[in-house]
């Protein structure tokens, strides 16, 4: 049941996991992503769409054994460990890569800001239902 109402947040954080913890020789590269920060564009987009996947999952699961607040406590939280693990994981163990903590501030960022996109989203929801 926990599997099935997250399996959208869970599959792409194997895919932020497999594009993360690539070498870094392994990397695409791409004309169209070759601007300054665009790393951080992309961390930010990354993790903006974790946390809705991962939040909307909890909500649909939990339904109202938790409250909203403590579950989005719960996906940020989930987001940013994530994103610190990794930034440890490149530094330590990933040829080529190292990590940084601006990518960590922009996962934090993207997060944030997919934080609030959620929380509009269940607040229409819950508005049309009145």
């Amino acid at each position: 049941m926990f599997l099935n109402k997250n399996k959208f947040g869970i599959a792409w954080t194997l895919l932020i996991l497999l594009v993360c913890l690539m070498p870094g020789d392994n990397l695409p590269s791409s004309s169209f992503l070759s601007f300054k920060g665009a790393d951080k564009v992309i961390h930010s987009t990354l993790y903006l769409v974790l946390i809705i996947l991962v939040g909307s999952g909890l909500v649909n699961y939990f339904h109202s054994s938790y409250s909203r607040n403590r579950i989005f406590v719960i996906a940020f939280l989930y987001c940013l460990f994530l994103g610190v693990g990794i930034e440890f994981i490149q530094s330590v163990f990933v040829a080529g890569r190292v990590g940084d903590i601006f990518d960590v501030l922009a996962n934090g960022i993207g997060a944030s800001v997919g934080a609030i996109i959620l929380i509009t989203q269940l607040n229409k929801r819950i508005e049309k239902t009145k």
